[in-house]
């Protein structure tokens, strides 16, 4: 954890500087740099915030080209909030602007926060489905790091309890940036997915 959090200092400190400035393309990036580790520490709400200011930004000015990495990012934090209604249709929607696009750099990972963000909306034919999908755009691309999150995401979907595990093991206590204990892992999920 500790370079998440180094990498939070550095972008709310260079953040401070380019409010200053006041130029678009940086400011968005700086929320973004401070809402990506807020997420990845599971700290929902001020991901949420700061990655809110960024898409607006983007939507105000005109700046699609990071349309989709701010809104697959507050989608999936506001799915992991519980307000899988307002998050899924952003992931959604990125998803689509980076395929129409042609952009390939992160899709995996994005397609599966929308998968995770169909279970738990409940909906866990199309959350196999983008699963499934994000393992093979990851291997195409060679993203190691979103091949491993597709098949923890595709072996979740596999099992029964997936809904409520993932439900538990997303919901941290305030304040807290530690692993949720007694969360679990899928054994042998690894041999299934080669």
């Amino acid at each position: 954890m500790g370079t998440l959090n180094q990498a939070l200092q550095q972008a709310e400190a260079g953040h401070g500087q380019i409010v200053a400035v006041d130029h678009p393309f940086s400011l968005i990036l700086a929320y973004f740099g401070i809402g990506l580790p807020s997420l990845r520490q599971g700290v929902f709400d001020k991901a949420v915030a700061v990655l809110e200011r960024g898409l607006n930004l983007c939507r105000n000015r005109d700046i699609p080209v990071f349309f989709a990495w701010l809104a697959s990012a507050l989608g999936y934090a506001r799915g992991l909030l519980g307000q899988v209604t307002e998050g899924l249709p952003l992931l959604e929607q990125a998803v689509e602007h980076v395929v129409a696009l042609g952009i390939r750099y992160n899709q995996a990972i994005w397609v599966c926060w929308l998968s995770e963000t169909y279970l738990l909306a409940r909906r866990p034919e199309e959350a196999q489905a983008h699963a499934e999908h994000a393992l093979e755009l990851s291997r195409i691309y060679k993203e190691r790091g979103s091949e491993a999150w597709a098949q923890r995401s595709a072996c979740a979907h596999s099992k029964p309890i997936a809904t409520t595990a993932l439900v538990r093991c997303t919901a941290r206590p305030d304040n807290e940036n530690q692993p949720v204990p007694n969360c679990p892992q899928p054994s042998n999920c690894t041999e299934k997915w080669r």
